[in-house]
């Protein structure tokens, strides 16, 4: 008698052939509501309008690089947003915040190519953090335990990201660590960037809502 494996969870099959079924799978998710209460609400999706407008209307203001032509052809050659799912935070119905989870190969590894192997080898099974944006410093650990959780729901098993040295430096005491030097990226007013990463299991949670909280009282800068 043979017994038949059965896939608890088709996203994971790009594991082995990245992005090819995924692909597809985040291309037909319809909206899901994760949070809804009476100011707030967390949901994710594919890409709409109004996310790309949301986005681009804030790095006109505070990123300018990353509307520039090259970002616009890392972002297309490597179908970032269409492999994505795409978290959105409103506050008394109106968007306030954004996250992109986006499954490999990663955008850090078009930002890091000498790296490419390396994070394969390594972060497969994980899915990369990007595109936070944020006007309500309040909502951003809201949508970023939700997105968390819905990762984990997925069989992931933690996040990767790109990080700055100063933002590094405040949330590496939350179980995030430095997986790389720091790497200067011209084309991102040659900023220098870690790739970081957090397993699910070892993410202190509690310590990041705490920070959030105390943030949000004046108590830490």
């Amino acid at each position: 008698m043979t017994t038949q494996t059965k896939i608890q969870n088709p996203f994971l099959i790009h594991h082995k052939k990245p992005g090819l079924f995924n692909r597809f799978l985040v291309n037909s998710l319809k909206e899901k509501i994760l949070l809804n209460d009476k100011h707030h609400k967390i949901r994710v999706s594919g890409l709409t309008n109004e996310i790309q407008t949301f986005r681009n209307e804030t790095y006109a203001q505070k990123a300018p690089y990353l509307l520039s032509s090259t970002h616009h052809k890392i972002v297309k050659e490597a179908e970032l947003d269409q492999r994505s799912f795409h978290f959105t935070g409103t506050f008394n119905h109106k968007l306030c915040s954004s996250l992109r989870l986006t499954t490999f190969p990663f955008e850090s590894v078009a930002l890091f190519p000498h790296l490419k192997d390396d994070i394969e080898k390594r972060f497969s099974h994980y899915i990369e953090l990007n595109r936070l944006i944020s006007k309500n410093q309040n909502q951003t650990i809201f949508l970023f335990m939700q997105a968390a959780i819905y990762a984990q729901e997925l069989g992931y098993e933690g996040f990767i990201s790109i990080c700055t040295k100063s933002n590094f430096n405040k949330f590496k005491k939350f179980g995030v660590l430095a997986q790389s030097d720091l790497v200067k990226i011209e084309y991102r007013n040659n900023q220098e960037y870690y790739i970081i990463s957090s397993n699910f299991t070892k993410l202190n949670i509690l310590g990041l809502i705490t920070y959030f909280i105390m943030r949000h009282f004046g108590k830490v800068r």
